[in-house]
């Protein structure tokens, strides 16, 4: 049953980057990015939001669907990821991986920056639809006709409308409601394309060393470098070489790539290109990052505050709306 208290990153994913991750009241390690300040934190009060999935109905019920529909990818995920985890020899399967994508699709878009992105190139395209419905003299025409308003009348309101849009005085405003259905609407279709299209390396700590992968608020991180344009958004597949970041346990992060689709591959990674996955992490995260002891949060931070250069090619890049006007 969902609560009123809802999860933007879920507990269980919080916890495999806690001091205990075993145990369900362990702590984690959240450093903020704003202060630098490094302290423990139970993932229960992390990333969460009062009704934040919840939708209003017409007769006043609240519908917590999107939440039921989240809980059960985690349910299965969360076998999957500790299969991998703890077993290298695991022989993954394309359910395995179905599961995954969805996972992390879901991950991806239900953080507050992800739906504020979603509402606002809602937004931007509902403008534009209405934009070119109010240039289209005859079709607006033929609309408003039924209003038995006369043809003169019609046109000044045509006109007036169109320079009040074109001035800002009219918005488009996307409500809650919409921005939970954007999230789930275009879950299953991503995640198919993705396991149609792409690469998964599994990028594992070795043994002997003593680095580790965090996450954060925001814990799917895409990296673009090259972009159609410097404006352009990073996803999955924004151009051919963008490539994106998971880190699911502080051993373990899973690296979406493309050139080599339905392939998975399993390699141990060097303590170098841990520091840039987290550096990464860092780049994409919100307001905090997560990890299993106080070093390894306070080493990300002084890595960011070593190479801006870098987190500045790193940065968080919204998905962008790109509007013409003939």
């Amino acid at each position: 049953m969902p609560g009123i208290q809802q999860h933007y990153i879920p507990q269980f994913h919080l916890r495999r980057f806690g001091i205990e991750p075993r145990n369900k009241k362990t702590l984690v390690w959240r450093l903020d990015k704003k202060s630098g300040t490094p302290g423990l934190v139970e993932p229960v009060e992390e990333a969460v939001i009062e009704h934040y999935y919840s939708v209003a109905l017409d007769d006043g019920r609240i519908a917590d669907h999107a939440d039921d529909v989240l809980g059960r990818f985690e349910s299965d995920v969360a076998p999957v990821i500790e299969r991998i985890v703890s077993d290298r020899d695991y022989r993954i399967s394309g359910r395995d991986v179905q599961t995954l994508l969805l996972y992390i699709v879901t991950l991806k878009n239900r953080t507050p920056q992800a739906r504020e992105g979603l509402r606002e190139s809602d937004e931007r395209a509902n403008e534009l639809l209405f934009e070119a419905m109010l240039s289209d003299r005859e079709r607006y025409h033929r609309t408003m006709a039924k209003h038995h308003a006369t043809v003169t009348e019609m046109e000044a309101t045509r006109l007036r409308l169109l320079a009040d849009l074109r001035a800002g005085e009219i918005v488009m405003e996307s409500g809650p409601d919409r921005e939970v259905a954007m999230m789930l609407a275009s879950v299953e279709g991503t995640a198919r394309k993705l396991f149609e299209e792409i690469g998964i390396i599994c990028l594992r700590v070795p043994s002997e060393s003593n680095m580790v992968f965090v996450t954060s608020d925001h814990p799917v991180a895409h990296f673009d470098p090259t972009p159609k344009t410097p404006e352009s958004g990073v996803s999955f597949m924004s151009s051919r070489n963008s490539v994106t970041l998971v880190a699911v346990d502080p051993r373990l992060a899973l690296l979406l790539i493309q050139g080599h689709p339905k392939t998975w591959t399993d390699e141990e990674t060097d303590d170098d290109y841990v520091d840039e996955a987290n550096l990464l992490t860092y780049a994409w995260a919100q307001a905090a990052i997560y990890g299993s002891a106080q070093a390894s949060v306070t080493r990300v931070r002084e890595l960011a505050r070593r190479n801006r250069q870098l987190l500045r090619e790193f940065r968080y890049r919204p998905p962008r709306v790109w509007i013409g006007r003939t």
